[in-house]
């Protein structure tokens, strides 16, 4: 190729980025073809239109011009991490970590990547590889946000509490207003029945976000864990100002007026959750209210209505045990 024509294809891929980086997709992509009929095996101009159509989410055309430029250069590593990329986009778990497995095999000290893979491999359910891309890359970079949030779930979603609740804490100390953290690491203290320590993590995340709807279910949850059925409704009602049908809270509130033995506003609320649609929680909840109250019919219709669609359910047996029982 003559010096000219080599050096109008530098400038029209130069031209190429400059118009990526404005978003200019179009103009980006015709320098970056006119560059490709003059030098058809050109890897950098390859990559360049992966990345434009990458960008624009068109991921099969991109990797179309990927899978060309590491044919023609297999250790790209622009080619290989784009292409991982746009595999992920596609959610093709599998396949992008087939790409960056083997870019991590030219750039052996990217943590991102591992991140990528931890993450790709957490999709797969296999764990046990996710957890080990994720301690390699905090290795690498001890305060990268990404693979402690990434391991934190993992555990989490695994039943490890302790060990997410530590890399939630490290998260947190780098970044203290990420909510879905703090009501994560609330949720995992709730799962361990400390809820003095897990109302600390909701409360920050309603100082933050007041209407998260996750941080207020979990309150109410905590202070009902430690016998304060008001406050449990208190904590509930505001989240109903939110989300006004949200039928497992509606049911929620019954239970706490049924143990408060206010047995008319635990009927309503029961009530309102079966306006909703049929709730096991709520049926039984008004099949124990109405045995209370002496309509013993009633309350083994409720109960009935359960075994209907569960006939299994122990409970919904021993509730229409003891209402058969009252009945004689």
């Amino acid at each position: 190729m003559c010096e000219d024509t080599r050096s109008k294809v530098i400038d029209l891929s130069k031209r190429g980025r400059d118009f990526m980086k404005r978003k200019q997709f179009s103009d980006g992509e015709a320098c970056f073809l006119e560059a490709l009929e003059l030098e058809s095996d050109n890897v950098y101009v390859l990559v360049g239109l992966g990345d434009i159509h990458r960008l624009q989410q068109n991921f099969e055309r991109s990797l179309e011009y990927y899978d060309k430029a590491i044919e023609l250069d297999p250790a790209n590593i622009f080619a290989l991490r784009g292409a991982g990329d746009c595999c992920r986009g596609a959610r093709n778990p599998a396949r992008s970590i087939e790409y960056w497995s083997k870019y991590l095999e030219h750039n052996k000290g990217d943590h991102q990547v591992m991140v990528r893979i931890g993450d790709a491999y957490k999709r797969l359910n296999l764990l046990d590889v996710s957890e080990g891309y994720y301690q390699n890359a905090i290795k690498i970079k001890p305060n990268d946000r990404f693979a402690l949030f990434g391991i934190g779930e993992l555990f989490y979603k695994n039943n490890k509490t302790e060990k997410a609740l530590e890399h939630f804490d490290r998260l947190l100390a780098i970044e203290p207003r990420h909510i879905h953290v703090l009501t994560m690491a609330g949720n995992a203290c709730r799962r361990l029945r400390d809820y003095r320590r897990a109302e600390g993590y909701y409360r920050r995340a309603l100082e933050n976000d007041p209407e998260n709807s996750f941080a207020l279910y979990g309150m109410g949850d905590c202070v009902r864990g430690r016998g304060n059925f008001m406050e449990a409704v208190d904590w509930w009602l505001k989240l109903l100002d939110v989300d006004p049908d949200n039928q497992a809270v509606l049911s929620r509130i019954g239970d706490a007026y049924y143990r408060m033995e206010n047995l008319p506003m635990s009927r309503d609320y029961f009530e309102r959750s079966l306006q909703l649609g049929h709730d096991p929680h709520a049926a039984l909840g008004l099949a124990r209210v109405c045995r209370d109250l002496g309509e013993r019919q009633v309350s083994l219709e409720y109960a009935q209505s359960v075994l209907d669609r569960h006939p299994n359910d122990e409970r919904a047996l021993e509730e229409k045990r003891l209402t058969e029982e009252a009945l004689g």
